[in-house]
């Protein structure tokens, strides 16, 4: 109750501490008169703008829609891994019960007898509400979707992964039709929604009034193995949602053609993102940040992405992973860039003569270029191994030369040929995914990751 600007909680996996207590909180409503804290004005007191309760017992028996009433300036609401969380919760959420209304008296069997009309049934919205976590709510279903259709009509990122098969498309589609400023869904391991839920992303107009999402960026489809290629090429190109950046179609059936294309238009398109971003002043957009370029993920396609890497090239356009550099960044052994200027600032190589840039970008995977597009595949992981394998080789190389250079060069040579350059093909991708590495405690970035990341 002392903190009237109290904004911010997270008590996801508080093994503890159950949900009842969130009732707890201070919210706006005027506090009791027996508070100590007479310098905080009622009108101070604003509820919560995030609330991130993954995995906290007991979220199936409390009121939600009474917690997003005492908090309505919510914005962030994740009760992703609430076990008991079914579709009664959320039917409870957008429908509140109403008082019967007191009818005229009627004349039954010579006296008066009151009646009692049942109120009309109105469902809630929460317009203040952007982000919603459900992740791996199993016993969620396309009921309780449907029972959310216009109770969120500013909903920006969505996330449904891990429900699985009960995950339907009916109640799924008509929800997805009315989150018309939707820019973020995950849908991962969706297996029996068809391709109906995703089509209803697709921008339309039906009888004057808009569905679908024009302004989604990510979409995460991994293992719906339900979606055609044509759907996804709906969505994903020209005439789909055209600031669509980041697909992660992992175990789908996407094609080499509808992958490529998407890849040409993905570069342009997040550059574009980035350039609007900067434009604009204020809080920073989570989804527009350098460290989320365009991306294309199919991994376990092994039919998928053949014809990419030639067709496109890794050579000016595509990367295999996403790496960043920084002052907050720890230096990882065998990623591959061009290396830094010593002139200017990281990554910053103007200054150094056309034909040398050339001879130094040519061949190189450049992983911490952020114009390239990331293109996770099989054919990707494959190319960081290729790459790997001839820089140790020509590091072996120029050891083997310098010490035949050197009055000790019969030893150092012999030392050098016993790693030959055929033992690092064989070597484990211990970084083909991703890898992150330890965390620093002496440096920090802005959004509290303290580690070299590559995925």
């Amino acid at each position: 109750m002392h903190c009237p600007r109290f904004a911010k909680l997270d008590v996801s996996r508080c093994a503890d501490l159950t949900a009842h207590w969130l009732f707890s909180l201070p919210y706006p409503p005027p506090r009791s008169a027996h508070s100590s804290a007479t310098s905080i004005e009622p009108s101070q007191r604003r509820g919560l703008t995030s609330l991130k309760a993954s995995g906290l017992v007991g979220m199936d028996l409390v009121d939600v829609g009474l917690l997003l009433q005492w908090h309505p300036h919510l914005v962030v609401l994740d009760l992703s891994f609430s076990v008991g969380l079914d579709d009664t919760v959320l039917e409870r959420l957008v429908v509140r019960p109403q008082p019967p209304v007191l009818a005229e008296p009627s004349q039954v069997d010579g006296g008066a007898r009151l009646a009692y009309v049942p109120a009309p049934i109105t469902k809630q919205s929460y317009p203040a509400l952007r982000h919603l976590n459900l992740s791996a709510c199993k016993h969620i279903t396309s009921i309780g979707l449907h029972h959310l259709v216009g109770a969120f009509p500013n909903l920006e990122i969505l996330e449904l992964s891990r429900i699985g098969g009960r995950l339907r498309t009916d109640g799924l589609a008509r929800f997805l039709a009315s989150c018309t400023k939707l820019r973020k869904l995950d849908l991962e391991d969706a297996t029996e929604t068809s391709d109906e839920a995703l089509l209803a992303l697709v921008p339309s107009a039906v009888g004057g009034a808009r569905t679908g999402a024009p302004n989604l960026t990510h979409l995460f489809i991994a293992n719906c193995r339900s979606f055609t290629d044509g759907a996804i090429s709906a969505v994903a190109l020209e005439g789909g949602c055209a600031k669509l950046r980041v697909l992660e179609a992992d175990g789908t059936a996407i094609s080499d053609r509808t992958a490529k294309a998407f890849v040409r238009l993905a570069g342009p398109r997040a550059l574009a993102a980035r350039a609007a971003a900067l434009a604009r002043s204020g809080e920073r957009d989570p989804l527009v940040a350098s460290k989320r370029p365009a991306l294309l993920s199919v991994l376990d396609n092994r039919t998928t992405a053949r014809r990419l890497s030639r067709d496109v090239g890794w050579a000016t356009t595509l990367r295999p992973r996403n790496g960043q550099r920084g002052h907050w960044a720890h230096a990882v052994e065998s990623y591959h860039d061009r290396e830094p200027s010593s002139s200017g600032r990281d990554g910053d190589d103007v200054a150094l003569p056309e034909r040398e840039r050339d001879s130094r970008a040519k061949g190189v995977l450049d992983e911490c270029d952020p114009a390239r597009v990331v293109v996770r595949s099989f054919y990707s992981h494959l190319a960081v191994d290729a790459a790997r394998a001839a820089r140790e080789a020509a590091e072996a190389a120029e050891r083997e030369k310098a010490a035949a250079a050197s009055p000790r060069g019969s030893s150092a040579a012999g030392a050098a040929s016993a790693t030959p350059a055929r033992e690092s093909l064989l070597r484990s991708r211990a970084m083909s995914d991703s890898h992150i590495l330890r965390p620093s405690r002496l440096l920090d970035d802005e959004d509290g990751r303290a580690a070299c990341v590559i995925s």
